[in-house]
């Protein structure tokens, strides 16, 4: 996003307020979506690196508690890894801060914005927001997925390994659409998805 952000490409089939408009609700979007990504990576985390147990269960059992971790907020999450391992106190300020600002997000947001919705500065303010918002839980996201990553690495699931369980997933997908356009937005997406993964990866191991 950049600063001007007066400086809208329009969709000609909009006003200018109107597409202000769709742009805050993309945004906002945008930015629950990378919520729920955390959530899922801290799931999976909660599960395996912050299990103290998790080389001496069997698969049924890491699959059971997965499937409940996945029905926790991360308000639970957060409180469950707190109570089976010692976090530093900045990992742990960091967390903190995501629950205040995901549950901001997720219950007040639209009503804390309300006076700032109503006007065109107030949406460009409320666009840039939720774009530094959305963007704050993604390089999160990417951090603890890391994390995941090398446990995962170390016990002997490689990114490769990981890379073919996308594709097999990108078959699942596509092998019963016919839409030609659908099939290579889907592929576009796995092959981004990959990309972006390899591109974080080097960034964090040489940063």
């Amino acid at each position: 996003m950049t600063d001007n952000i007066a400086n809208y490409n329009y969709d000609d089939t909009l006003d200018p307020e109107s597409y202000r408009i769709r742009e805050v609700y993309a945004f906002y979007g945008l930015t629950m979506y990378h919520i729920q990504c955390l959530e899922r990576t801290l799931a999976m985390l909660a599960a395996t690196v912050y299990n103290p147990n998790a080389d001496h269960i069997t698969k049924s059992q890491f699959d059971s508690i997965l499937e409940g971790n996945f029905k926790k907020t991360l308000g639970q999450l957060i409180s469950n890894v707190k109570k089976s391992v010692d976090l530093s106190d900045d990992f742990e300020k960091k967390l903190s801060d995501a629950l205040g600002n995901r549950n901001f997000i997720a219950h007040h947001y639209f009503w804390a914005r309300a006076m700032k919705f109503g006007h065109t500065r107030g949406q460009e303010e409320m666009i840039t927001e939720l774009s530094q918002l959305s963007a704050y839980f993604e390089e999160m996201d990417k951090e603890l997925d890391l994390v995941l990553r090398k446990w995962g690495n170390a016990k002997g699931v490689t990114d490769n390994r990981i890379y073919q369980i996308m594709g097999n997933m990108l078959l699942s997908e596509i092998k019963d659409i016919d839409d030609e356009e659908a099939v290579k937005q889907i592929m576009n997406t796995v092959i981004y998805q990959i990309l972006n993964d390899a591109s974080s990866k080097e960034r964090y191991n040489t940063g």
